[in-house]
């Protein structure tokens, strides 16, 4: 993951405090643009083109256009393809020059076009306005902080940034508790809403792209994607099929980039399904990470990673949370921005940080696997009151 920042006006002493707040997103290089309207700041994961060609923010051949890029388009290669019959010259192998043309072609439609998980900044210096996105899912973060109606020393400031943590370096934001919030926390034990603990912070939300106007002040958020079902009466043979086509394909995806893959392997049908079909086609032995907490049933849980993980032949590490892992409380708590009452924070925290010891930049897991295909136990009771209930 990498971390972008960026506001309305110049100063080059805070575009540089707020990146810093991101060190732990982008350890590798870092980049910023300022003039007098703007300042954008990037710190940099080396995923593709691990050369300075890659820095950000990066810009057009005329200087006119700039990004800021958090994420990854796995299909950037189709995208380049096409928008080089379109006589769009590159100077870099990355998906995010890829945007930057994109953006030059059909404009705010770019997002359309984007297989991949992202958030990203466009200044675009013609128009005098900053473009921002966030993936059809939100898997990338994007906060940003508004307030038109306050005193003149906030009025008609704009910043954005991939933690709420980098917006807080401007002092003279208040830090003052949004009470809306705070309800949604004690309803789902996680803030689910658009708008922040933090008043005048917001979140853009998944699958929705923001446009403010550098002249005016004025801003427009609309939602450019939504979720379409369409039931089809089929056999369990062709869904069976299906879901290994797709799973397959998702997974060859994700290995574009230039850097080492793992997978964290839990023991579940999920990540043992990308194991197995990631083992499939690798060309080199596949790294793999399991965490659990001791106790009877994770060991159960642990004994079926290290079967997967035997049966593939996977170079397999197992960690175990000890008791005194909560002395990691209050880093957890800081990175997280917001309240969030998950209790696998603490397992998967210790798991990542294991990973990036073993020089493992990329990682593949099982998640979302359980939501769509009703795998938690809560889902056997709300079926059963359906029927209950009809």
């Amino acid at each position: 993951m990498c971390g972008i920042v960026g506001f309305n006006w110049d100063d080059q002493v805070l575009i540089r405090q707020m990146a810093a707040q991101l060190n732990h997103r982008g350890p590798d290089d870092e980049g910023y643009y300022t003039d007098k309207q703007v300042s954008l700041g990037h710190k940099r994961l080396k995923i593709l083109d691990l050369t300075k060609n890659g820095r950000q923010p990066m810009c057009n051949e005329d200087n006119s256009i700039w990004i800021v890029f958090n994420g990854e388009i796995y299909n950037y290669q189709e995208l380049k393809t096409w928008l080089e019959t379109k006589h769009h010259k590159f100077s870099s192998n990355t998906d995010t020059e890829v945007i930057i043309h994109l953006y030059e072609e059909v404009g705010e439609r770019c997002v359309e076009y984007l297989n991949g998980m992202f958030a990203f900044a466009i200044l675009d210096t013609t128009k005098k306005r900053l473009f921002l996105a966030r993936d059809r899912l939100g898997i990338k973060p994007l906060y940003y902080y508004i307030n038109q109606n306050s005193t003149n020393s906030t009025k008609n400031k704009f910043i954005f940034a991939s933690e709420i943590k980098s917006i807080l370096e401007d002092k003279t934001i208040k830090r003052k508790l949004n009470q809306n919030a705070f309800q949604t926390y004690f309803t789902f034990r996680a803030n689910t809403d658009s708008e922040t603990f933090f008043q005048d912070i917001y979140k853009l939300p998944p699958g929705h792209h923001l446009t403010y106007n550098l002249t005016n002040h004025n801003f427009t958020i609309k939602k450019y994607w939504s979720l379409k079902i369409n039931t089809k009466k089929k056999s369990i043979q062709y869904y069976q099929k299906k879901v290994q086509q797709e799973l397959t394909a998702s997974i060859k995806r994700r290995l574009m980039g230039e850097v080492p893959l793992g997978v964290y392997l839990s023991g579940g049908i999920d990540s043992a399904a990308v194991v197995g079909l990631l083992h499939s086609f690798a060309q080199d032995r596949i790294k793999t990470f399991s965490v659990g907490f001791g106790y009877e049933e994770q060991k159960a849980e642990l004994g079926a990673a290290n079967f997967i993980a035997n049966h593939f032949n996977t170079d397999h590490h197992n960690l175990t949370v000890q008791p005194d892992t909560v002395k990691l409380l209050p880093k957890i708590i800081h990175h997280h921005d917001e309240p969030m009452a998950d209790p696998t924070a603490i397992p998967t925290y210790i798991l990542s940080e294991f990973t990036k010891k073993q020089n493992t930049t990329i990682v593949l897991t099982g998640e979302g696997s359980d939501e769509i295909f009703c795998g938690y136990e809560q889902y056997k009771l709300m079926k059963l009151w359906q029927k209950l209930k009809y």
